[in-house]
């Protein structure tokens, strides 16, 4: 595992520093090593940002200052560059979430907030193969758009199921009043190309579960959802490992300026029944 950056909060209302250091975990020594230190020239301080593994030991960074590129970090060479990106692009934002489809082509980017604060549910989709970032066009069966699309938002959880679909959990949103607010809702995407004559996305967001749904856990952002390689030994008399069923980790998180959460849940995907 590999850590880019982050804040350290230091002593109390001290605002803390941001760090650019990057730092690598080893199961094999069960150990951390700096690859980068703190005062390395290469990359600017970064926090709230995103940071996708790529094939051939690379490393996708994307923050606040990515308009017209992208940050990649070459674990063997220890070298950053700027890749540019071309495309319409997100803008400027932190606290958003990126997932890398299982082709490995394919990277989406889901909501975040700006620095004055206005969150967004935006979707890009960043191509890895031309570097050009798309838009894609949302479309829905429900005439509330309201309704038919997760709330602004910022830190949820975003997973990728497969080269087409992905599953969005949490996230904190600004309430009416004012405040923040941590959802539990829970949404998929899907994501589809258009005609051969276009290279334009289509996407559908479909909600599976409403915030405040007593079958979600409690509200929160800022938790990490982690693919399970195997079913969990604690739900093997119960679902019997079943055959393509997919199975993530929801640890921690915090529920805005209220709770800070150490619970775990195990999310189970089950595969569409072949007769449905």
């Amino acid at each position: 595992g590999v850590v880019i950056g982050g804040w350290d909060s230091q002593q109390a209302g001290s605002g803390g520093i941001i760090l650019n250091d990057v730092q690598a975990f080893s199961g094999k020594s069960n150990a951390w090593k700096t690859i980068l230190p703190l005062d390395n020239e290469q990359l600017q301080p970064t926090s709230r940002s995103c940071a996708i593994a790529l094939p051939d030991d690379r490393i996708l960074l994307h923050n606040h200052r990515c308009l017209d590129y992208v940050l990649i970090f070459d674990v063997k060479e220890i070298k950053w560059e700027k890749k540019r990106v071309t495309g319409t692009p997100p803008s400027s934002r932190g606290l958003h979430a990126c997932v890398i489809l299982p082709d490995n082509k394919k990277i989406v980017l889901f909501g975040g907030a700006a620095q004055n604060g206005l969150m967004s549910n935006e979707v890009f989709v960043l191509d890895t193969t031309t570097w050009e970032w798309t838009k894609p066009t949302l479309c829905s069966d429900s005439s509330e758009d309201e309704d038919a699309v997760p709330s602004p938002r910022a830190s949820p959880c975003f997973i990728a199921l497969d080269d087409n679909t992905c599953f969005l959990y949490g996230g904190a949103s600004v309430k009416q009043e004012g405040g923040l607010h941590g959802n539990n809702d829970v949404w998929l995407l899907e994501l589809k190309n258009g005609d051969s004559s276009s290279s334009q996305i289509k996407a559908k967001w479909t909600q599976l579960h409403k915030d405040g749904d007593a079958n979600s856990p409690p509200g929160r952002n800022a938790a990490t959802l982690t693919q399970l390689f195997s079913c969990p030994s604690s739900l093997l008399e119960e679902d019997d490992d079943e055959e393509g069923a997919l199975y993530f980790l929801l640890s921690g998180g915090w529920y805005p300026f209220r709770t800070t959460y150490n619970d775990d849940f195990v999310l189970k995907v089950t595969p569409p029944s072949s007769s449905s």
